[in-house]
């Protein structure tokens, strides 16, 4: 495996952009998903868009975004994040954004045949809807796809179980991913 440890985008996203991903994260998490089978990028929590910017930039990248950009609290505020959303990714490109719960989302995209070659899961950090969007992201990734969940290291125990209890098992999987706080599974062919 490529170390990809400090990687670097291409250009460096506003620090005026909310979030909790480190430069490195950010890096790591763009360097991934280069290597990703093809250009179908899904962001399963999108916040702000500090890791969509990210994403973004990933050479012709169609990137597909889910989430309320209501808030979550205690963590975020209730408010709507949508229009700042855009605001922060539009200088990057274009998304395509979908509104509402990723957990009735995913679920609805898979019954419909829907693939992706990369994911990255940053939503709700509560076990149970930690476990389904996992289950639903892990389902709507082609062969050679990659998965990535942010969290995995840190004060959301939800993610962690979720991401143990689903992938201890995957032989191409890495928790925590070198140098970062995301853990990263690979569907093998």
């Amino acid at each position: 495996m490529t170390d990809l440890a400090g990687g670097r985008l291409p250009r460096p996203i506003p620090d005026t952009i909310h979030g909790w991903m480190s430069a490195n994260d950010l890096g790591v998490l763009f360097a991934l998903a280069c290597t990703a089978p093809g250009p179908r990028l899904l962001e399963v929590g999108s916040f702000l868009g500090l890791s969509t910017c990210a994403l973004l930039q990933v050479p012709g990248a169609n990137v597909t975004c889910v989430d309320t950009w209501k808030g979550s609290p205690p963590w975020i505020p209730e408010g709507d994040y949508l229009e700042e959303f855009r605001r922060n990714t539009l200088p990057f490109g274009q998304v395509a954004e979908f509104r509402g719960r990723s957990q009735e989302r995913l679920r609805d995209w898979a019954a419909i045949g829907a693939r992706y070659d990369f994911a990255f899961v940053d939503a709700s950090h509560v076990y149970e809807d930690v476990s389904v969007d996992l289950t639903h992201a892990w389902d709507l990734l082609v062969p050679g796809g990659i998965l990535v969940a942010d969290d995995y290291v840190g004060t959301h125990p939800g993610v962690k179980e979720a991401w143990d209890e689903q992938f201890c098992d995957v032989v191409f999987a890495e928790a925590p991913f070198p140098g970062t706080k995301m853990a990263v599974a690979w569907k093998v062919p």
